[in-house]
């Protein structure tokens, strides 16, 4: 799967803003003293994000989406070349090469927003889908294990990321 940088920036800024919430929300309840009743487990985010049926779907969306817009980009460049051999007039030639700028940075102003806005969408369908697991499974902190400080390392026993890629590619069939 493609991943671009602006879409990891974000994705891993929406991840980090989950998993202070969730340590935030652990350290209080632990500071009450109800830690022996609750169940805690973590899953790995950039896997459960990598494979949510969600994420697949609008990756591929966006990837049509950016390769007719290369379309659009090749058919103009080639309507140049074509010009330059003829030896079409210099306002003619310049028309077209404003045209491909303009095209060429729209396109990418325009890809790296809807990079973010997919990526945006993902994570509030995935926040939504995870806060119904840990209700339906009777899970009080389910934390996050992305490298970046959150959660380094954990007993594989709590892992719960196989069963909530499952429930939450379960739950998005349901929805459509």
């Amino acid at each position: 799967m493609k991943v671009h940088n602006h879409v990891k920036a974000s994705q891993m800024r929406w991840a980090g803003i989950l998993m202070l919430i969730l340590l935030l929300g652990g350290l209080i309840g632990w500071s009450l003293g109800s830690r022996q009743s609750n169940k805690v487990a973590y899953i790995q985010t950039a896997k459960v994000f990598a494979e949510f049926q969600m994420t697949q779907e609008l990756d591929a969306k966006l990837d049509n989406t950016r390769q007719a817009r290369q379309t659009i980009i090749e058919n103009l460049n080639l309507r140049m070349q074509a010009m330059q051999s003829r030896r079409a007039p210099l306002d003619s030639l310049d028309a077209i090469r404003r045209e491909l700028s303009h095209r060429q940075d729209q396109f990418s102003e325009d890809n790296a927003f809807q990079s973010e806005q997919y990526t945006d969408q993902i994570w509030t369908q995935l926040n939504q889908y995870l806060q119904d697991y840990c209700e339906t499974e009777g899970v009080t902190y389910l934390f996050g294990a992305n490298g970046t400080g959150n959660l380094m390392g954990a007993d594989q026993s709590y892992d719960l990321t196989d069963e909530v890629i499952a429930f939450v590619n379960q739950k998005y069939q349901n929805k459509l």
